[in-house]
């Protein structure tokens, strides 16, 4: 079964919404712009283009369609830190050709995101290397764009099953192993659900700059006033609650990292004890 492109895919909502896609070497893939077109139809667009890990736009407060495009793939998102210009936009894409300004919009969204991501993929690709996981090379690079930081993500994409059948055919325990196979899964699990929190943490933070941006409006009357406060005191609860998600999360992560680490040490102390008992039987028949 071929396996889905992993995308970066970069787009600019509005009256002629638009997306571009492209890969993780940053070839480009597909474009598509549509007038009057809705969420979901942009959805099931990008849908038919691959699974995006990143959706990207080309200004510094996302659109509200886009943090929600975002959140129904579960991607990262991704804005500027600046609105993008367009003698710079031009620039970024003057290598491919768009059917109107609005893919090309969304191709510099999606390339601004390539580029500042690229040092984080090259080392994920140096990292596969070391780790012998050039199979795995693909879902490394997606947890790690999920947040997982690289080096965690390669540990839990390692094959343990060798390491444990080592364990049982030099004496060690069998209910220690399979401890240890539990441990590195309930790791695994701790590692996504930090990258989930972080990208909720993202719509959320997104959501709160666009707010910020119709706060403006309602400065100048465009909105009233009672509702723009409600909603900013509604965000700022949210944003805190999924902080101190993070923080239980990271603790009960550390709490297994911990376990794991004194679990290994008594392995490898009962190993030390066979190894000595051997020593002696053998002198004894000497």
């Amino acid at each position: 079964m071929e396996r889905r492109k992993r995308l970066i895919v970069g787009i600019d909502p509005g009256t002629t919404s638009a997306f571009a896609a492209f890969d993780l070497q940053g070839k480009f893939v597909t474009s598509w712009s549509r007038r009057d077109a809705g969420k979901e139809e942009i959805v099931a667009a990008i849908r038919e283009a691959g699974d995006p890990l990143i959706i990207a736009c080309d200004v510094a407060a996302p659109p509200g369609t886009v943090v929600k495009i975002a959140a129904a793939f579960n991607a990262r998102l991704f804005s500027p830190e600046y609105d993008l210009r367009e003698a710079e936009k031009k620039q970024m894409t003057s290598r491919w050709r768009f059917e109107n300004i609005h893919e090309l919009d969304a191709a510099a969204g999606a390339l601004k995101a390539l580029h500042a991501c690229g040092n984080m993929l090259r080392k994920v690709e140096r990292v596969a290397r070391e780790k012998k996981l050039d199979a795995r090379l693909d879902d490394l690079q997606a947890l790690a764009l999920s947040g997982v930081r690289i080096e965690e993500a390669a540990e839990s994409l390692i094959d343990r099953k060798l390491e444990y059948e080592l364990v049982e055919k030099t004496g060690g325990s069998r209910r220690l192993a399979d401890e240890n196979a539990r441990k590195d899964t309930r790791i695994r699990e701790l590692l996504l659900a930090i990258a989930e929190l972080k990208k909720a943490l993202e719509w959320q933070e997104a959501k709160a700059k666009e707010l910020g941006q119709r706060v403006l409006l309602a400065e100048k009357g465009v909105l009233d006033r009672a509702r723009r406060d409600a909603e900013i005191r509604k965000r700022d609860v949210e944003i805190l609650r999924l902080r101190n998600l993070i923080f239980k999360v990271r603790d009960a992560r550390r709490l297994e990292l911990q376990a794991r680490a004194k679990t290994r040490e008594e392995r490898e102390r009962l190993d030390l004890d066979k190894l000595v008992d051997e020593h002696r039987s053998a002198r004894k028949h000497l």
